[in-house]
């Protein structure tokens, strides 16, 4: 099994975790995406009984660590791996609003991984999102900051922790890093080198 101290050697020395390690050392869990989640959150102590998860997809996020009542917010219902136990079809923002409404319940932590995926069309002249679909829908649920900005809001506002898959570091100023390591996701058609930031950030009180 994967040592937190392995995890945290990595966060020390500045160093990309490989996801071959983690698929080596979790032989259980099948999605890397499940793996960096529980790794994140043990080696924090941190074990919360109730999450929203605002870009759900098809919940990879949870298939190693699935809390007592996991929330899902996403623009469009996909096959999921792990089942939420409450799902809305609802763009990130609105989360905040269904928290005041009383129509969900206040979560201990709230996840988000934007589609921040870049794909172009035809010589690069345009950019696209997660693909053809996400681009289309993308100016009326927000761009990829947009989200982001979204799920800090919401973690600003709850005064609760905030874990962050995404392309760059993202750490606004009225918050701190509970913890932070870079991977390399292995992704198609990327470069060795190329390496995307996982994060647990909290309020400043």
């Amino acid at each position: 099994m994967f040592s937190n101290n392995i995890l945290l050697e990595y966060i020390k020395n500045k160093k990309t975790i490989p996801i071959r390690l983690l698929k080596k050392n979790f032989p259980g869990c099948k999605y890397p995406y499940g793996m960096m989640i529980r790794l994140l959150l043990e080696t924090i102590r941190l074990k919360p009984k109730k999450v929203v998860d605002l870009t759900f997809g098809e919940g990879k996020f949870w298939s190693c660590y699935k809390p007592e009542y996991l929330i899902g917010y996403d623009i469009r219902k996909l096959k999921w791996i792990i089942k939420p136990d409450k799902f809305i079809k609802a763009p990130a923002w609105a989360a905040l609003y269904h928290i005041i409404d009383n129509k969900i319940p206040k979560p201990e932590l709230i996840a988000v991984d934007p589609p921040w995926q870049q794909k172009t069309r035809g010589k690069g002249k345009k950019i696209r999102y997660g693909g053809k679909w996400w681009y289309s829908t993308s100016k009326m649920v927000g761009t990829p900051k947009i989200v982001l900005e979204a799920a800090t809001k919401l973690s600003g506002k709850l005064k609760i922790p905030l874990i962050i898959h995404y392309k760059n570091r993202w750490v606004p100023n009225n918050f701190k890093v509970l913890i932070e390591v870079f991977w390399n996701p292995n992704l198609p058609n990327t470069r060795q080198d190329y390496k995307t930031w996982w994060g647990i950030i909290m309020p400043i009180k």
